[in-house]
């Protein structure tokens, strides 16, 4: 069940509400949302989000650079210092990229975004109430 999918902590400081979306500016609300990789500052738009082994998550441009600093096949996450093997773990963060990718569209006036971003907001705050 739910209890057993590691966390995503991306999504579980996920606190927006519809107030915050259609009052701040796009820039914002990405920071807000977890949307910046907590290396390089930059925003998931442009560089896919994977989420480590612990439920942290960089951009793949810094797993990179970090993998290639590493002498093994595992890298430190910079937030926790636990581990994450290469060998297929990492994975790229799907919730985390769509609601990015719903607030960008709330952002340019999108109603069908909007109502699908209050049902994932509902589904993010069940799942993590059940931990």
């Amino acid at each position: 069940g739910v209890e057993n999918l590691p966390k995503n902590y991306a999504l579980l400081d996920l606190h927006l509400n519809d107030s915050e979306i259609l009052r701040k500016d796009t820039t914002e609300l990405l920071d807000d949302a977890g949307g910046t990789c907590p290396v390089c500052l930059d925003n998931f738009a442009h560089k896919p989000p994977l989420v480590l082994r612990c439920g942290h998550t960089l951009c793949s441009e810094c797993v990179f650079r970090i993998a290639l600093q590493s002498d093994d096949d595992a890298i430190m996450c910079p937030e926790c210092r636990r581990q994450t093997d290469l060998d297929g773990s990492l994975k790229l963060n799907v919730a985390l990229q769509d609601t990015l990718r719903d607030i960008v569209e709330v952002k340019r006036g999108r109603g069908m975004a909007l109502r699908r971003w209050r049902v994932l907001r509902l589904l993010i705050l069940a799942a993590f109430a059940f931990r």
